[in-house]
């Protein structure tokens, strides 16, 4: 009997969260919370983007997507709890490449891909915040030493994030 209320209570939190990316910044928000946020800044049903990921592939089935404007400091600051931590992911040449490919003395430019734009390219993958890696001329990618981008990568709560 204990077991099953523990599963129950288990199982009953994680339904109770789900994934959200506002201005580009991924939250895993209290669902209550998200009802609040879609409300309290007038966010109409057409202008969620919706993605939905193979489950077996990354850490959640779906993710909505939203652009929130005239934010307050004081929700920001609240939602700081909910902001989900994810390895960045940096691309080169059209290939993602890991930080230890490059030393940071060569870089002419970083540039944050778009998040939407980061998702239909590169699925869940696109989740993390992915940089555009523009090098001083002359300079060049380390690709022998960099990590195979296919590799699972978890973020700060062990959570599956892709393969």
């Amino acid at each position: 009997m204990k077991l099953a209320i523990i599963l129950l209570c288990l199982f009953a939190s994680i339904e109770n969260s789900g994934y959200l990316i506002i201005n580009d910044i991924l939250y895993k928000m209290p669902k209550n919370e998200i009802v609040r946020v879609k409300t309290a800044y007038h966010i109409d049903r057409r202008d969620v983007v919706r993605f939905e990921f193979d489950k077996d592939s990354c850490f959640t089935s779906t993710v909505e997507c939203i652009n929130v404007k005239g934010m307050t400091e004081e929700d920001r600051e609240s939602w700081r709890q909910y902001i989900v931590n994810i390895p960045m992911l940096f691309l080169y040449e059209g290939k993602l490449v890991s930080k230890d490919s490059f030393h940071p003395s060569n870089l002419k430019s970083l540039t944050l891909y778009p998040k939407k734009e980061a998702i239909q390219k590169f699925g869940c993958e696109g989740l993390a915040p992915i940089f555009r890696v523009e090098l001083k001329e002359g300079k060049t990618i380390k690709m022998s030493q960099s990590k195979k981008m296919s590799n699972i990568v978890k973020d700060d709560n062990n959570n599956k994030i892709h393969q």
